[in-house]
């Protein structure tokens, strides 16, 4: 993505990504209930975790249920969510992300980790790959660090750069699928910094591709 050849995107198109629009209440209310409540590391916190996967999850069309295999309802899945994310310690990695002074680029193996293991949590409760919620999950979290990986994300960056393979090296210890896009999400964010001198937040990036994937730049 060195040049507007390759990154197919105008200057009205980033400016727009920067407007929260009619959802910047929600998007408020959504990164509030994380910052008053951000761990996961008390079973008396259970009841609040369970509010988070089951919010978020709902919010953005990625229920923890969905789609599961594993013969659980939703109230398990949910309470099973909280008890494994607290074993698995997702706040020690969270915290040491969210208190870097590494940028996102310097701190990508790290973050990746973070995301493969909440992956790995939600596939062996649900048996499926719930890459999409664990992105969504950990964004609020970590609002600075975190890109949304959904279909629609998949499809903008298609339509920014048809057929874009990154030059960044992979390094094969992660979620592949996830690392994949997690670098060209480093490329795209590059490209535009360079190209339109502005330097867009992960969630300016998500509407930037959710307006590319509808056909939406007005």
């Amino acid at each position: 993505m060195a040049g507007r050849k390759e990154c197919n995107l105008t200057k009205e198109e980033v400016k727009k990504a920067k407007d929260e629009g009619i959802f910047k209440f929600t998007n408020k209310v959504l990164y509030d209930l994380v910052k008053d409540n951000p761990t996961h590391d008390e079973k008396k916190e259970e009841e609040v975790v369970t509010a988070k996967i089951w919010i978020i999850g709902r919010t953005h069309a990625a229920p923890i249920e969905r789609g599961e295999t594993s013969g659980m309802c939703r109230d398990t899945l949910c309470r099973l969510f909280a008890e494994k994310s607290r074993k698995a310690e997702i706040d020690r990695y969270i915290s040491t992300i969210r208190n870097s002074s590494k940028s996102i680029d310097e701190n990508k193996d790290l973050i990746l980790e973070t995301e493969t293991k909440l992956v790995k949590i939600l596939q062996n409760l649900t048996r499926l790959q719930k890459r999409s919620l664990a992105s969504k999950y950990l964004h609020y979290h970590l609002p600075e660090f975190i890109f949304i990986y959904d279909q629609r994300a998949r499809s903008g960056l298609s339509k920014i750069s048809p057929h874009y393979v990154t030059k960044r090296e992979r390094s094969g210890k992660f979620d592949n699928e996830l690392e994949n896009f997690f670098l060209k999400m480093l490329d795209l964010q590059e490209c535009i910094r360079k190209e339109f001198g502005m330097l867009l937040k992960p969630r300016e990036i998500d509407r930037l591709l959710l307006n590319k994937s509808r056909g939406s730049s007005k």
